[in-house]
């Protein structure tokens, strides 16, 4: 079936199947829509009975226009198979979103509740029954509404065909006493299956809970629902009183229309409104304990929000804080946020005053120490100059003071040492009596050299240059 196309639509996937047909997702080629496709069984659609009932539900739903009741779009048969086509409601069954996270909080159940309550009130206005109100006929939309679903087995009250078919048509969990007793039912017993709906999505568990289905329809005939509290969920009573009336044995003691029901409860839960804004919060205890959920599932008010998905938001009343309460939160909050900016301007600025100071070069530290002078170099004497002669001691040459950072006075001049001139003493070597040796002369021509260089102090260095020449020609020769 899958890829096949039928009229108009084609269909992409199964969505699931019941007694009288399976449920496919199809998209219409034309308008580019995804619509819900209804087939009936290929043994089923043989039988005229059949036949006729799959087309009266087609009749039904054509009749109801209701934002809370899924549309049907088309009915047609294509050879010997009958397809209806219906409104395509994105989202899960109340029954899926029970099971897997718990019953409901009454803030969320009163919108969701309430708008199924339209939807079939709708239906029995037209006179027409939906006889298998359940949480899995149940869905809610992505966008947060809700669409009650699968009016097959619906009849049209007075219509005389299809009274008597042998059995029991729809879920014994949630079906009316009346009903098992094949005895006449109207809308009040789609009143019953509401109640028990309600009873379960308020507690997480159906109203009778049995192995077999003679002791569940055995419950419903003679045991009286049990209480909304033995879960331990703390129901207001006022509540659990409008569960309980839906739930009546008897048909009278019902509420006659769904409309009726609905407004029970929004006034039971303008009551319990009423009463939590009269008591003390000291007085209303500890906060009932949360239901219990399959482990790994999500709490319920996170799935639905803290708002209700649906129709108009109702929920506990909770005290406000004082006006002044917030003002001084305001106030300690500004106070902190100003000491904080403060606290960071001071770090910037140490931080960039630290950084100024790291790029500027630092000046080198001044040494105190003495500075010491490379001793004066020693001037060897000749290679040819007798053994005598470069034994001789030297004589120790007097070192220039080394200046320092601040300027010294000014030197006290000194009487200049009478020093013999460098070409008087060449005329005292040329003028000595032969009688004076070679050494002897050398050695005279060596303290006139070394009498040169010991005026370092009085002439310039052009002057002692020449003057130390002339002494060393004067001791060559």
């Amino acid at each position: 079936m899958i890829g096949r196309v039928v009229g108009n639509y084609k269909i992409l996937e199964k969505l699931g199947e019941g007694g009288m047909g399976a449920v496919f997702k199809g998209i219409d080629v034309m308008v580019e829509r995804e619509v819900a496709i209804k087939m009936l069984r290929p043994e089923i659609a043989r039988q005229p009975d059949v036949v006729e009932r799959f087309r009266s539900e087609a009749v039904t739903l054509a009749r109801l226009n209701h934002p809370g009741i899924a549309t049907l779009f088309s009915f047609f048969r294509q050879g010997d198979e009958f397809f209806m086509v219906m409104e395509f409601v994105p989202g899960r069954t109340l029954e899926g979103l029970l099971r897997d996270f718990g019953p409901m909080p009454m803030e969320q159940a009163a919108p969701v509740f309430a708008k199924i309550l339209a939807g079939i009130e709708h239906a029995h206005q037209l006179g027409i029954l939906h006889r298998d109100i359940k949480p899995a006929n149940v869905m809610l939309t992505t966008a947060g509404a809700v669409k009650v679903t699968d009016f097959g087995i619906a009849r049209i009250l007075g219509a005389a065909r299809m009274t008597r078919q042998g059995n029991i048509v729809g879920t014994l969990e949630y079906i009316a006493p009346e009903r098992i007793k094949g005895e006449d039912h109207d809308a009040r017993s789609d009143i019953y299956s509401l109640g028990a709906m309600l009873y379960e999505m308020l507690s997480g568990h159906i109203p009778f809970e049995r192995e077999n289905e003679y002791a569940m329809m055995q419950a419903h005939l003679m045991e009286p629902p049990p209480p909304l509290n033995r879960f331990g969920l703390n129901i207001p009573p006022e509540i659990e009183a409008v569960a309980m009336r839906a739930l009546a044995k008897r048909q009278e003691d019902r509420f006659p229309t769904a409309a009726d029901f609905a407004a029970a409860l929004a006034a039971a839960w303008t009551q319990v409104q009423a009463r939590l804004a009269r008591t003390p919060k000291e007085a209303r205890g500890a906060a009932p304990p949360k239901p219990a959920r399959p482990a790994g599932a999500p709490d319920t008010m996170s799935r639905y929000g803290r708002t209700p998905p649906v129709g108009t938001a109702v929920g506990p009343v909770v005290a406000k804080k004082p006006a002044w309460a917030l003002w001084a939160a305001a106030a300690v909050t500004v106070v902190i946020l100003a000491a904080f900016g403060v606290w960071l301007s001071f770090m910037l600025r140490d931080r960039a005053l630290s950084r100024g100071k790291g790029d500027q070069p630092r000046p080198a530290p001044v040494s105190t120490a003495p500075v010491s002078r490379p001793a004066d170099p020693v001037i060897s004497p000749p290679a040819e100059m007798p053994q005598a002669v470069q034994t001789a001691p030297a004589r120790e040459v007097p070192k220039t003071p080394v200046p320092v950072l601040v300027p010294p006075p000014a030197p006290i001049q000194a009487a200049r040492p009478e020093t013999v001139p460098a070409k008087s003493a060449a005329k005292e070597l040329k003028s000595a009596p032969p009688a004076i040796s070679e050494a002897e002369r050398r050695r005279a021509a060596l303290r006139a050299l070394e009498q040169g260089t010991a005026r370092s102090g009085e002439a310039d260095a052009k002057e002692r240059e020449r003057r130390r020449i002339e002494a060393l020609k004067a001791l060559q020769k």
